[in-house]
């Protein structure tokens, strides 16, 4: 029986370890990059995740540990992929710390598209807000990074 059980175990090993070789040359192998996985088809990203740096362009900060929300200097700005240029929100949500609002007074964003104004709009007021607005088709590129953001006045 010992005998039996031995013979089907190598029996098995040699019959999976055979096999034809290919009709094709194997594919070049790459390493990836150390670092987060990147997000090809980012579309949308919550600030509190940490792969959010791999879309950050520019004048984004880091989060702090558990930290929902991220603060940002005057022209934050993150990259973007779409399949199609057609059919698009520009979507933000975001707050303005009252201490922020006593020393500047009001604040007025422009809201941008790879670089072109969607909108503008003055704030007054600290509490969380959340701006929507179609994005014109001729605003963005299928298919290539696209970057979103605004300006902060």
């Amino acid at each position: 029986m010992v005998h039996r059980a031995q013979t089907l175990i190598a029996l098995t090993a040699l019959l999976t370890a055979c096999a034809p070789a290919p009709d094709y040359p194997v594919p070049p192998q790459k390493r990836m990059p150390a670092g987060p996985e990147p997000l090809p088809s980012a579309t949308f990203m919550r600030m509190s995740n940490p792969a959010a740096d791999s879309v950050i362009e520019e004048d984004i900060l880091h989060a702090e540990p558990g930290s929902a929300w991220r603060w940002t200097n005057q022209h934050p700005r993150v990259k973007l992929w779409v399949d199609t240029n057609s059919g698009w929100q520009f979507h933000v949500k975001f707050t303005f710390a009252g201490v922020i609002l006593k020393e500047t007074g009001p604040i007025t964003l422009r809201f941008l598209v790879n670089d072109k104004e969607l909108a503008t709009q003055t704030f007054t007021t600290e509490r969380e807000y959340e701006y929507s607005k179609p994005v014109p088709a001729a605003m963005l590129n299928a298919n290539e990074p696209n970057t979103a953001g605004f300006d902060i006045d």
